[in-house]
């Protein structure tokens, strides 16, 4: 092999002949090398999932300004903010509307067992505050235990389904 290349491209470089020279190191070479890519992307691909799980529920808000309380990292986690803020905003001339968002867990139990769902509940009248296919099923919500469920959610059985469609919880 090394006569082949030297063939072709003149002089071989001091690296390929020294990994050459012993194939046992080529191949720890090789292994170590095909070991850290796999690790990068093993990284990559849970870095991208938490990604994608944290950014989804923003995603479901159409809004410009969000106030939370201040031991909130994240939009499921830390205490109630004070109503206050919300009223102290709304009172800028340049806010269009506010409406407190109420976010939380809920069993739901059946024959099969128990699922927790992330609920956020909002007050239906107030427009521009829900994007997608939630603001256009407000009308749906204002019924009484009404509800949306996601039907992608994991873990959500066709009986489960169907009676979160039927109003019962």
């Amino acid at each position: 092999m090394t006569h082949f290349l030297a063939r072709l491209l003149g002089r071989l470089p001091i690296g390929w002949l020294q990994l050459t020279h012993n194939r046992g190191r080529l191949l720890a070479a090789l292994a170590g090398v095909t070991f850290a890519n796999v690790l990068v992307f093993v990284q990559l691909g849970i870095m991208g999932a938490l990604n994608t799980t944290i950014v989804r529920d923003y995603q479901l808000i159409d809004a410009d300004i969000m106030i939370s309380a201040e031991d909130a990292n994240t939009l499921t986690e830390g205490s109630n903010a004070p109503r206050q803020l919300m009223y102290r905003a709304l009172s800028h001339p340049s806010v269009g509307a506010a409406s407190p968002l109420f976010i939380s867990n809920a069993q739901f139990n059946d024959e099969q067992g128990e699922v927790t769902f992330q609920v956020i509940g909002f007050d239906p009248d107030v427009e521009g505050i829900m994007a997608g296919i939630v603001n256009d099923q407000r009308t749906n919500l204002r019924v009484s235990n009404g509800v949306l469920a996601d039907s992608q959610t994991r873990g959500l059985s066709p009986e489960i389904a169907e009676a979160l469609e039927a109003g019962r919880s």
